[in-house]
């Protein structure tokens, strides 16, 4: 029987149709004609439409389809015969199209199809499927294995009315029908084609066989096509989008278009089936409105359109260049929520007097890049980027674009704008140290960008929301605060990787071609520079033609003519010294100032200071902290060079250290992960690994608040100072509070509280620092030190302070077992915790040996006070 088409009336508007192939007239190419890969199908002797690839290969994929437009509208009805004679696997099954929105079965597709096999041998059974695109989702599935034996043969009809589904089959290839499954589902209400695809290996080349295809009604379209929209794509275009294909001829007339305020249609260009460009003689004029009309124009089954219109306003767009727009807000950890939606977000600020078109344009958040979607941003205008679930929630607060946003890490990650040729036009690399405040850094605040004209600067310019709701999408942020940028870039760190490589850290953006001139750095003792490269945005690698040595200290000066990206030049006194570092030896670092019991709000620190004459790296420390049962350690996580003679500071808030304490070398403050440090005792030790992995102690202290001057007020926010690097660690005589004229500490810098003990110039064994004592805290004799130097082992001693009238004040230590030599301290403090009155007091010593021998000294001291 050959292929035939019946036309009634269905209802007025809609014209239906019956399509049946039973490729009773031996061929498929005419009435209808099936297209796709129509070199590997025949109608064989049978008059069945078999697969037949001559040249198939280890994995093959063929199709072909017929259109065959069906509708939702009404009730239809799909039937074909399949034989497959083998038994169906995942290499080879065949899948027949019962509504397809592309004729290329396998290519992106919206529609619904039948499965045969692709299972598990026995389980394989006839599957209705929905894709989308390249996506499927099974939505019913009849007996399992029914198709599963060779060969699998099937008879199918599937009904559907509105959304519900019903899979029939007949497995003796009969017209004997069971129900097999159904379904709901009204994902897609229309088609467009029919057709089969089959999967198959080269050994099933011929075994597809298919026949008696019929789908009632077809869907004939008697209404003519809509114009939907009008959009500018380009100062004289206008891309038009229409509900359905537009026939080719009447679509590319120009004379079918007409657009007002004098612009007149040079030519049409249909794009695809369903949009039309036009191409104007005059240029559009910013920010006008315009309406174009469209007469004439006809879709592909002759049905004509007549005078709609549609408007569109036109917005001049520019180029951007580096830093127009800005990356100025994050919100990384919206968990807790305080106001706004539980939900990440990136916001946009165009800072320049130009419109920006950000299709094109793309957002990397670590190694996930995002292209942004056709959205044009206005002169300072902000936009709102998050998911697109969540849109609408964000919608009352300004401009949004949903996109599908890669998850921003709370404890920080890089994000890169970069325009549509590549360029970054700003890039973060934000940290949870940026929020700067400890009650909003664990969720429900964004991090936001201070000043949009310090663009080369880095974490200075960022810091949490002050914003009511957690965050200011789509306004100017809370903490905005605009200033031209006159500051110079600094260099923060030098860092060899080799004898012949280094790597510079700035505190902001550099401008590249200045950082990339080689001529702008110069290094002492004749070392040459080879080359120089910018890396990111603040980093710059020099290769050395000539090699560093060992144990030496090289000192790295910076031109003024390197800029930041803004052009402020970099100045002339810009240097650091640095050099290979070595191993640390045992008793190269000490601590040197502990400040265990931060201020309010504020953060802890712990200074190091290196004694040795060897250059260390900071990376192969580790920071213990003891309390108790509890051992907590911590690696130092920052490649940093510790200079012989130099002071490194240690802190989890870099900017709180160096806003709250006078740091001559800021440089040396180095942010980085501290263990849990108790507020009242504890023990502090820093070590390395030797070479087998063992831990070899550099320095160990045993702290307390009790090591404080008793008679402050406040003792958080007040560090403890070590007198002299060279004293022993464990001794509590050795360590004061800093002095309150000195701001209660001295990161970077020698202690206030440092003392330079001497050896006793008399025969005597005990000598004192000084002889008066103002126990005041402002850093001038706030103490003294008791010395003594023994001429043999076993001495012990008691010293106790008397009142100019002889009565006792205090014992200040009774039968201690002195060293060869060391030292006491008194700082004014009674056992009462009281000052001792002003006035003269005698300090009587009484030392003595196991053998009977007893000696006594006398020291007169005075406690005075500032007037």
């Amino acid at each position: 029987m050959k292929p035939y088409l019946t036309i009634f009336v269905l209802f007025p508007l809609w014209l239906t149709a019956q399509f049946t192939d039973d490729f009773d007239d031996g061929d498929f190419t005419e009435n209808p004609a099936w297209q796709g890969n129509t070199d590997r199908f025949i109608v064989n002797d049978a008059d069945e439409l078999q697969l037949l690839d001559e040249n198939a290969g280890s994995a093959n994929e063929s199709y072909l389809s017929v259109a065959a437009a069906t509708s939702n509208d009404a009730e239809t009805t799909w039937e074909f015969f399949a034989r497959l004679t083998f038994s169906p696997s995942t290499s080879n099954l065949a899948r027949v199209y019962l509504s397809a929105s592309n004729p290329d079965l396998t290519a992106s597709q919206n529609g619904y199809f039948i499965q045969i096999g692709g299972i598990s041998g026995s389980e394989d059974a006839l599957e209705l499927v929905r894709q989308d695109g390249n996506a499927t989702s099974t939505l019913a599935t009849a007996t399992a294995g029914a198709v599963g034996s060779d060969p699998a043969t099937a008879r199918v009809r599937v009904v559907r009315n509105g959304a519900a589904w019903q899979l029939f089959a007949d497995y003796t290839g009969g017209t004997n029908y069971a129900l097999e499954a159904t379904a709901t589902d009204g994902t897609y209400a229309s088609g467009n084609f029919i057709g089969v695809v089959a999967e198959y290996t080269s050994s099933r080349a011929e075994n597809f066989f298919f026949d008696d295809f019929l789908v009632d009604p077809l869907f004939v379209d008697t209404e003519s096509p809509l114009l939907l929209t009008a959009e500018a794509t380009a100062d004289d275009e206008v891309l038009l989008t229409f509900n359905e294909p537009l026939d080719p001829a009447t679509a590319e007339n120009p004379d079918n278009y007409a657009l007002d305020n004098g612009i007149t249609v040079a030519d049409a260009q249909l794009v695809g089936t369903t949009q039309v460009r036009l191409l104007t003689g005059q240029t559009f004029t910013d920010e006008t409105t315009y309406t174009v009309t469209a007469n004439g124009v006809t879709d592909t089954n002759g049905n004509a359109l007549t005078d709609q219109t549609a408007t569109f306003t036109f917005v001049a767009t520019g180029e951007a260049a580096r830093f127009d727009v800005l990356i100025n807000e994050i919100m990384a950890d919206p968990s807790p929520p305080v106001e706004l939606p539980e939900a990440e977000f990136v916001e946009l600020f165009n800072r320049s007097e130009e419109n920006f078109q950000l299709e094109g344009w793309t957002l990397r958040v670590g190694n996930n890049a995002v292209p942004l979607p056709d959205f044009v941003l206005r002169a300072g205008a902000y936009v709102t980027l998050t998911d697109a679930e969540f849109t609408d929630a964000f919608a009352i607060y300004g401009e949004v674009v949903g996109i599908p946003l890669p998850a921003l890490t709370n404890s920080g990650t890089t994000l890169e704008l970069r325009d549509d040729l590549g360029t970054v036009l700003h890039s973060v690399s934000y940290t949870n140290s940026w929020y700067r405040d400890a009650t909003k850094d664990d969720g429900g605040y964004s991090l936001e960008l201070i000043n949009p004209l310090a663009v080369c600067a880095g974490s200075e310019n960022w810091r949490a929301s002050n914003g009511l709701l957690g965050g200011t999408p789509g306004r100017e942020n809370s903490v905005f605060a605009p200033a031209p940028d006159a500051e110079a870039p600094r260099l923060q760190l030098v860092f060899p990787n080799g004898a012949n490589e280094l790597l510079l850290t700035f505190s902001e953006a550099l401008d590249p071609l200045t950082a990339a001139d080689g001529t702008n750095y110069a290094i002492d003792q004749n070392v040459e520079i080879e080359a120089a490269e910018l890396i990111g945005l603040n980093q710059v690698r020099l290769t050395l033609a000539t090699s560093l040595e060992p144990q030496t200290v090289y000192e790295l000066n910076i031109r003024n003519q390197l800029t930041d990206c803004l052009g402020n030049p970099i100045g002339l006194d810009d240097r650091l010294r640095f050099g290979l570092p070595e191993p640390a030896a045992a008793g190269d670092v000490v601590l040197n100032e502990i400040l265990f019991n931060a201020a309010t709000g504020g953060d802890r620190y712990v200074e190091l200071y290196n004694r040795s004459p060897r250059i260390l790296n900071l990376a192969d420390l580790n920071i213990a902290a003891v309390y108790g049962d509890s051992s907590i350690i911590e690696p130092v996580e920052v490649e940093f060079l510790f200079l012989p003679d130099e002071y490194v500071v240690l802190t989890e808030d870099r900017l709180d250290v160096l806003n709250r304490y006078a740091a001559p070398a800021p440089q040396n403050v180095v942010e980085t992960p501290l263990p849990p440090i108790n507020d009242r005792e504890g023990n502090l030790t820093v070590f390395v690994e030797d070479a087998n992995g063992n831990a070899l102690i550099l320095d160990a202290f045993d702290y307390s608040r009790d090591f404080l001057h008793p008679l402050l007020d406040d003792q958080n926010g007040v560090a403890l100072e070590r007198i002299n690097s060279e004293v022993e660690t464990q001794n509590p005589a050795h360590w004061h509070a800093a002095a309150e004229t000195a701001g209660f500490g001295t990161p970077t810098a020698p202690n206030s509280q440092f003392f330079a003990p001497d050896a006793p110039e008399s025969s005597d064994f005990f000598t004192l620092s000084n002889d008066r004592i103002s126990p005041d805290g402002d850093g001038f004799e706030d103490f003294i030190l008791i010395q003594y130097a023994t001429d043999r082992p076993d001495w012990l001693a008691t010293a106790v302070l008397f009142d100019a009238a002889g009565r006792e004040v205090t014992t200040l230590f009774q039968s201690q077992l002195l060293a060869n030599e060391g030292s006491f301290q008194f700082d004014g403090t009674l056992p009462d915790g009281s000052r001792a009155r002003l006035g003269i007091y005698i300090l009587w010593i009484e030392y003595f040996l196991p053998t009977g021998e007893v000696r006594s000294e006398r020291e007169t001291l005075t406690v005075v006070a500032r007037l």
